[in-house]
């Protein structure tokens, strides 16, 4: 999903939790911020991959990639490796879980991870990519 349609809907996301009373501004912010930061490990990626630290292009280089991948026929697909984004992982939510006994903070964020995934596999499902 593009950079646009998480930061709309994480913000959208974040305001609604501000309906809940045990969430103020400073929490929503939080998730907001998280929801769309979970993503640097795509720019982390091409950093390696290219050797490139222009954030434009990277996202010009995941934007054209992506394209490509989407036209290609489904079982073309599944042969294409698909690099690992840390921060998506499920050893990262697991850690968050932990942490979140302890702090609010980590809660939130562990929140927010969970929200951006399930947006990203509702954008698969729709776009007929169930393959991440």
């Amino acid at each position: 999903m593009l950079p646009k349609w998480h930061i709309l809907i994480g913000a959208i996301f974040s305001a609604l939790l501000l309906l809940l009373p045990q969430i103020n501004i400073f929490d929503a912010i939080i998730v907001f911020f998280s929801s769309i930061l979970i993503d640097i490990d795509h720019y982390l990626y091409s950093v390696f991959i290219k050797k490139e630290i222009s954030l434009k292009k990277s996202y010009i280089w995941f934007k054209k990639n992506t394209e490509k991948y989407s036209k290609l026929p489904k079982n073309k697909r599944k042969k294409i490796y698909k690099p690992l984004c840390l921060l998506h992982s499920i050893e990262v939510f697991f850690l968050l879980a932990l942490l979140a006994i302890f702090s609010k903070i980590f809660l939130l964020i562990l929140l927010s991870f969970t929200f951006h995934t399930l947006v990203d596999d509702i954008d698969g499902l729709i776009k007929k990519d169930t393959s991440h």
